[in-house]
């Protein structure tokens, strides 16, 4: 049971990444679409490689990180663990690159900003901690460290559900949906996987 409730929460997040890809990449394909989001903040569009960065590092970063939880199911770490690992960091560093160079211009003004780039911020911290962690071979503190990261990495998926959820079922606006997502798409999925933690390391292994 908690092998398919695994694979399905896999799943789960696969489908999210693909949505949130397709979402996030209209803005790239669409001229039209990328000068509404950002209007006057961009009117040259040269920020547009790093919004692909961004986009790109963090969908990969959705799915590899999903590869390594069958990974992990699967049996101990391995080579094939810490390959999908490095390549999983590799991503990160790209989308919270992108993230804390385009955080400045966000819709919104410095609430959204600050939101953003200290998510930004935060996710490649993490991710960093974990992997120093794993290699001074700390296997259970690399893992708390890495579902952490994984959590944030999740905001990309909380984010469009929530601004799905602001404007559809609550008749909020985009720009009014788009401020509280900046903290909202985040500051949950961290606080949830520290407890989980938490409650873990209070259990024993």
């Amino acid at each position: 049971m908690r092998q398919l409730a695994m694979t399905a929460a896999v799943l789960t997040v696969l489908i999210g990444a693909s949505l949130t890809l397709s979402i996030s990449l209209s803005y790239l394909i669409d001229p039209d679409a990328y000068a509404e989001f950002f209007g006057s903040r961009d009117p040259d569009g040269v920020r547009r490689p790093i919004l692909l960065l961004h986009v790109c590092g963090g969908t990969a970063a959705l799915v590899l990180g999903a590869l390594q939880l069958l990974l992990r199911r699967s049996g101990r770490p391995d080579r094939r663990h810490r390959i999908v690992g490095w390549l999983y960091a590799t991503s990160v560093c790209a989308g919270a690159s992108g993230a804390l160079a385009i955080a400045p211009f966000s819709l919104g003004g410095a609430t959204n900003a600050a939101g953003f780039g200290l998510l930004g911020l935060i996710w490649a911290g993490v991710t960093a901690t974990g992997i120093v962690q794993g290699l001074f071979r700390d296997p259970a503190v690399h893992r708390r460290w890495m579902i952490l990261s994984y959590a944030l990495t999740c905001a990309a998926i909380s984010l469009r559900l929530q601004l799905a959820i602001f404007q559809a079922a609550l008749g909020l606006s985009y720009a009014a949906s788009y401020t509280i997502v900046a903290w909202s798409c985040w500051v949950p999925n961290l606080a949830i996987a520290v407890w989980v933690q938490f409650c873990r390391k209070r259990a024993g292994p």
